[in-house]
């Protein structure tokens, strides 16, 4: 029976005077009688006879050997291990059900593939599939049959009342995300992603930007620069400083992509898309005069704009040569502030805003 071209589990099982060969979970020799005793010491060969009419041919996955016999339980859970690992069906594949069909209960799913293991809850069944995903029949009345998407690498599965549980793992997502920034000005922004096994999320960025630099985030300032693709995010939260090109605007301005992983399985790539605009028109709020203590002084300057954005401040003496002075510092979030300490040297000084 293991002549059909499929792959198949083999046990071979001796305790005491009795072996017994087990294919796919089902005893199908048993030989006993046997002499207990050592009868020499010879090389033990798997599958190497190439002569007679019975010789194998075939390949070998894997090969457990075991220094005593193993029980009932332990040949059971060891055939369906090797049936999960190798997608391997047979006679230990099949679900059979039986009883109270209240619920369908016991209608198992038509063409069902290979199972390695199975549990029950109120009403309802779950099936452990030998490729890794499980699946649910009967009673769904608090949606204990709906199988969370993503749910992988599943190593055991119970049923209660009205709830189904798993041990697996699901890998975690990454989302495409638009995020929007100012001309002139740093981004900081956070790269979205959701894990669901309560682990750490690591960050890595796969593509680079055309346009623009990206930077590891320091405190939420510019860290290191991030010149090569498949580069880690160093910021265990995943955030990253987005830097447009002085003076450019763009929707979209610029797009780069990344993945995340929670140390077993990755997600798949995401993208994010980066607009750069112009923040809104400033307005100046107040103006004061700082008399200094030996004669200077100093010209505060007081503005609204929109927050996270820069603004730069410009003065001449004739409304017709202007100079940039630099960017105003925001205090509060939308309130500007510029301290001219220069302006003493001018008979007269008039000013003016920019974005940027």
């Amino acid at each position: 029976n293991v002549t059909d071209g499929n792959p198949h589990i083999a046990l071979y099982v001796r305790a005491g005077d009795s072996i017994s060969l087990y294919v796919d979970g089902v005893l199908v020799a048993t030989q006993s009688s046997l002499c207990t005793a050592a009868r020499g010491n010879y090389a033990f060969q798997i599958g190497a006879m190439t002569t007679t009419s019975f010789f194998f041919n075939g390949d070998l996955a894997e090969i457990q050997l075991y220094n005593r016999a193993l029980n009932s339980w332990e040949i059971l859970s060891a055939n369906e291990t090797l049936a999960a690992t190798y997608g391997v069906g047979g006679a230990a594949g099949s679900v059979v059900v039986w009883g109270n069909n209240a619920n369908s209960q016991t209608n198992v799913p038509k063409n069902l593939p290979t199972i390695s293991t199975v549990a029950s809850g109120g009403a309802f069944n779950l099936a452990l599939t030998a490729n890794g995903p499980v699946i649910g029949w009967g009673y769904n009345g608090q949606g204990q049959t709906n199988i969370p998407t993503g749910l992988t690498n599943v190593a055991a599965i119970a049923g209660g009342t009205t709830f189904a549980l798993a041990i697996g793992d699901q890998p975690p997502v990454a989302s495409n995300s638009v995020v929007s920034g100012f001309v002139n000005h740093d981004l900081a922004l956070t790269l979205p992603a959701t894990g669901f096994n309560g682990t750490p999320l690591n960050f890595r960025l796969v593509s680079l930007p055309v346009v623009g630099a990206l930077y590891q985030s320091s405190g939420g300032t510019r860290g290191l620069a991030i010149n090569t693709p498949n580069t880690s995010v160093t910021d265990p939260g995943g955030q990253i400083i987005f830097v447009p090109v002085p003076g450019q605007t763009g929707s979209p301005y610029a797009t780069f992509n990344f993945v995340c992983d929670d140390g077993l399985y990755s997600s798949a790539s995401a993208q994010v898309t980066v607009n750069i605009g112009l923040p809104a028109v400033p307005q100046f709020t107040s103006a004061l005069w700082n008399q200094g203590v030996f004669g200077g002084g100093s010209f505060d300057l007081n503005f609204a704009g929109t927050s996270n954005a820069t603004y730069s401040v410009w003065a001449a003496t004739n409304l017709v040569d202007w100079l940039n002075l630099g960017p105003a510092i925001e205090g509060l979030p939308g309130q500007y502030q510029f301290i001219d300490a220069t302006a003493t040297n001018w008979f007269q000084r008039f000013y003016r805003l920019s974005a940027p």
